[in-house]
């Protein structure tokens, strides 16, 4: 499967002072991440992240990705 940024959500909050990204792949998080930077910062941050997962430099979040992928081809299967 050929993934692109449409493929990702991105959501970025803020708590007690501090920025918190939920990257999330088909409505499932698969990376959090949350630290004292300004908002501005934490939207960079997230577009980085998923260019990181679409660059394939980030193995654990490609490790996710593949169970979700996974788990809805199962989920057709059973339906079929």
């Amino acid at each position: 499967m050929f993934l692109t940024k449409q493929d990702f959500q991105k959501n970025v909050s803020r708590h007690d002072g501090k920025s918190k990204i939920v990257v999330k792949f088909h409505g499932v998080p698969i990376y959090t991440f949350c630290q004292d930077i300004s908002f501005r910062e934490s939207m960079m941050l997230a577009e980085t992240i998923v260019s990181e997962i679409l660059d394939g430099k980030n193995k654990t979040a490609l490790m996710r990705i593949n169970d979700i992928l996974e788990k809805e081809t199962k989920t057709e299967k059973e339906g079929a």
